[in-house]
């Protein structure tokens, strides 16, 4: 009995699987530099060269955006997992505060993708600086 029971611990400890995953929002953390933005009703891309101050940057908590090296946007954000209106699927939701627009990002690698989820809103595309 007793080694039923010690062979049953030992099984229930080994499937237990720490989840190691980092979570969307915990990658958003960090400061991009803007690559490219694509859309509109013209559905025109404009590229960006590498330094032209064109960043965002996400602390966990609070954003702050820089265009031509000036601020023109911060504040507070949360993500939260919403249905997207164009895709018609859940996504990883961008909700800045005071701001009802609907937003959502993806990352890979050390690329973030922010697209604004209305039929004639623009993707950005940022790479990682830091």
């Amino acid at each position: 009995m007793k080694y039923l029971s010690f062979l049953i611990l030992i099984m229930s400890l080994m499937s237990c699987k720490k989840d190691d995953s980092v979570k969307p929002a915990d990658q958003l953390i960090g400061k991009w530099e803007l690559v490219s933005s694509s859309g509109g009703i013209a559905g025109i891309t404009i590229n960006y060269p590498a330094g032209s101050g064109n960043t965002v940057e996400f602390n966990g908590s609070s954003y702050k955006e820089i265009r031509d090296n000036k601020l023109t946007r911060a504040g507070a954000y949360t993500t939260k997992k919403q249905m997207s209106m164009l895709l018609q699927e859940e996504g990883d939701g961008l909700v800045y505060e005071g701001n009802e627009q609907r937003y959502f990002f993806s990352i890979s690698g050390s690329e973030l993708s922010i697209y604004h989820d209305a039929n004639d809103g623009f993707n950005n595309r940022y790479q990682r600086i830091n």
